[in-house]
């Protein structure tokens, strides 16, 4: 035999679906892992802008 079977297994409408909500239940799971992902490169990026920011302006505010 190759392996094949001759006669294919069909699902339930039941096991199909269970399928479809734990693939949707993945993909947000996902999506909220990114979300948080981005959110925490964009406060990083905020800060290190906030930081350089405020070395300039210490900078310019000197006056002699």
């Amino acid at each position: 035999m190759n392996g094949i079977s001759a006669k294919p297994t069909t699902k339930t409408d039941r096991q199909i679906e269970r399928e479809n909500v734990e693939t949707v239940k993945t993909w947000v799971a996902d999506w909220h892992e990114r979300k948080a992902q981005l959110q925490t490169a964009a406060h990083a990026l905020i800060r290190s802008i906030g930081i350089r920011g405020e070395e300039r302006t210490q900078r310019l505010a000197r006056v002699h």
